[in-house]
């Protein structure tokens, strides 16, 4: 089935029946398949993860499936080596069944503590053949999180990965409803032996075989508790039921099918985003469930570019900060080659731009330019996928460009198993795409951010999702869960969206981080860093404004390498850390700001009037960021407290 954009074509279209209701839009559901697909292969029913590698397993008993990179005495990376999907499945079967004779019970929560590796997915893939409940717990969260996901979720079990070890060994006294801890590796450990109440996951995939027990769950019954990390509070437990991943599986392929790309043993993805991370978890199961090759990243993200080099992806899967390091790498390479290379390249861009944007492509471009580049960095790659946070428009322009493959960005939340909606080739940058056949959506009146479904131009509003991938409440929190849906049953996502006029839906805004401005004005910070970002120096910026200030002020850390290339054309200092304290060019990052907020027709009082350079990056390591790659406010608020009140300071001077 070949997705074709004529004119007239829609992305998503209204629900037949659908009737209209006061202060809401009429639901949209897919619009080239039917609203639910509930099974990802025709005449094949899966019930649950392990239903999947099952079917990989018939499929492909000696193909790849697991794959990590060894390592030598002197700590040098070799290359990729895989375990067979026959292996897979056996080492699965043998860890299962040792959780059972270990007397856990379907239903039990087992807790996951660990960086990406074969390992992690071994044991979730166990959990689900026994109907247990996987529980992972973030490696960023921090210690307090880690001892409130523990204790809160009720987990009996924890697998956890040496480097974690001592953090919870130190504060055992802190986690009294944990029976026992399996250890999933040695590499960070003596050889003295392990304390009684700690198992090697080794000797219990040896010992299950012994006595082999197969329970896996139902459709309905609950495979995952994902704590999301929440930019304020306290982590809440998304409970996700086995038919929520099964159908997101299906409507992941259903979508790649409609694009002409199919998955097999042949496959090759790498596995780096956070596994505990929902959008991770629903793309691996992807892969299981068609066989695929997972290689796992070397544990260093420093390494990653040599790992991809190792392993040769056919697809990548990414975020945004990801791909934008991939269009920042492949620039540098352009600004540091000849002159006749770089006038070939920025000539053959723009023309190349204009054809893909038309829907074609030049060969000749191709051939002569952009083959090379996708050559040198990822010479098997078919498609790429982008979730977790919007991907700009020009950096889905340029991956669209210089890579020569489809590129497929989603938009969904932990509370709906990852994508409902799918950002296509066909598709223009800059918007989410059109619905999946996993849910349906409709987007309610906010009328304090005037933000309606009669506007004129387009309709706008809350997105509300229902369908079966979306969850089934937060656990032991029935206050959230009932605060979560409307009374129609839609989950209330917080987020703002636009349906365009070819179905595709745009997020524009996000509802819960409005605040006043002294003269009662109404500020979106998040919907002003999205359009603040189409200044040529911002890598990434916070927005501030409070009720006692009529004035916004904000935080930007700038992109180094426009930053550098301004400094040698101005003959300041190259060093970056000292550039971002430099006065003219925090002027000239200011003045630029200044000349997108004219060309987004930004309001007055929406015009950002001081900045403080940072040159450090707003990452999850230093808090400032959640797991999901969205602005922790309030941490950030707490961080740039001074600063803030000198911008205000300079402002007020400034008036008198």
């Amino acid at each position: 089935m070949k997705a074709n954009g004529g004119e007239g074509h829609k992305y998503s279209i209204v629900k037949p029946g659908a009737e209209v209701k006061e202060g809401e839009g009429l639901p949209h559901i897919c619009s080239f398949d039917e609203p639910f697909c509930l099974q990802p292969f025709p005449n094949e029913k899966l019930n649950n993860f392990y239903d999947m590698l099952c079917r990989a397993e018939r499929l492909y008993p000696e193909g790849n499936s697991l794959g990590h990179r060894s390592q030598n005495i002197n700590g040098e990376l070799g290359d990729f080596e895989f375990i067979t999907y026959k292996e897979l499945k056996k080492k699965v079967l043998g860890l299962g069944s040792s959780f059972h004779h270990l007397g856990l019970k379907f239903g039990d929560h087992i807790g996951i503590f660990s960086k990406n590796s074969p390992q992690w997915l071994i044991v979730h893939l166990a959990i689900s053949s026994q109907g247990m409940v996987s529980v992972p717990v973030y490696e960023s969260l921090g210690p307090d999180s880690v001892e409130f996901i523990v204790n809160h979720s009720d987990m009996r079990l924890l697998c956890i990965s040496s480097e974690n070890l001592g953090k919870v060994l130190e504060s055992k006294e802190k986690f009294p409803k944990l029976e026992k801890i399996v250890l999933m590796d040695r590499e960070n450990l003596d050889n003295n032996g392990l304390p009684d109440n700690v198992l090697d996951i080794e000797q219990l995939i040896s010992d299950g075989h012994q006595s082999e027990v197969v329970h896996p769950g139902t459709l309905d019954d609950i495979f995952v508790i994902m704590y999301t990390s929440g930019t304020t509070g306290k982590p809440k437990g998304v409970m996700l039921p086995n038919k929520a991943f099964v159908c997101e599986v299906a409507g992941i392929l259903r979508v790649i099918e409609h694009y002409n790309i199919s998955l097999n043993n042949h496959d090759v993805t790498m596995s780096y985003l956070p596994l505990a991370h929902i959008f991770e978890q629903a793309l691996e199961a992807v892969t299981i469930c068609c066989g695929a090759q997972l290689g796992y990243y070397s544990g260093d993200i420093k390494n990653l570019t040599d790992d991809f080099k190792a392993l040769k992806p056919t697809f990548l899967i990414g975020v945004p900060r990801v791909f934008s390091r991939i269009e920042q790498g492949v620039k540098k390479q352009v600004a540091n080659a000849s002159f006749l290379k770089r006038s070939m390249f920025h000539f053959a861009y723009q023309r190349q731009l204009q054809r893909v944007n038309q829907g074609s492509r030049s060969w000749l471009m191709d051939k002569l330019v952009f083959s090379k580049i996708k050559a040198a960095a990822f010479p098997r790659l078919r498609f790429m996928v982008s979730g977790s946070a919007p991907l700009s428009a020009s950096t889905h322009n340029f991956l669209k460009v210089c890579f020569i493959v489809p590129i497929l960005q989603g938009y969904g939340l932990t509370e709906t198993t990852a994508g409902v909606t799918i950002c296509g080739p066909d598709n223009p940058a800059g918007c989410v795409g059109g619905l999946l056949p996993v849910a349906e959506i409709k987007l309610k009146d906010i009328p304090e951010m005037n933000y309606t479904s009669k506007d004129s131009v387009a309709p706008k509003g809350e997105i509300c999702v229902k369908g079966p991938v979306v969850f089934i409440g937060y656990y032991k929190d029935e206050q959230a869960t009932k605060e979560a849906f409307d009374e129609d049953g839609y989950f209330c996502t917080g987020d703002v969206g636009m349906w365009n006029e070819d179905g595709t839906l745009s997020i524009i805004d996000r509802k819960k981080n409005l605040f006043k401005l002294a003269q009662g004005e109404y500020i979106s910070p998040e919907y002003l860093e999205q359009q603040y970002a189409a200044c040529k120096f911002i890598e990434q910026i916070w927005i501030y404004g409070s009720s006692e200030e009529s004035e916004l002020v904000a935080v930007v850390h700038p992109n180094q390498q426009k930053s550098e290339q301004w400094a040698e054309e101005n003959q300041k200092a190259s060093d970056f850390k000292e550039l971002c304290k430099d006065k003219d060019f925090r002027k000239t990052v200011l003045e630029d700001m200044k000349k997108v907020a004219k060309s987004k027709s930004l309001k007055g009082y929406e015009v950002v009037k001081n900045i403080y350079l940072e040159p450090e990056a707003f990452s999850v390591e230093n808090d400032l960021m959640t797991p999901t790659m969205k602005l922790k406010r309030p941490a950030l608020s707490k961080k740039y407290q001074k600063e803030v009140e000198r911008m205000y300071e300079e402002l007020h001077k400034s008036r008198k």
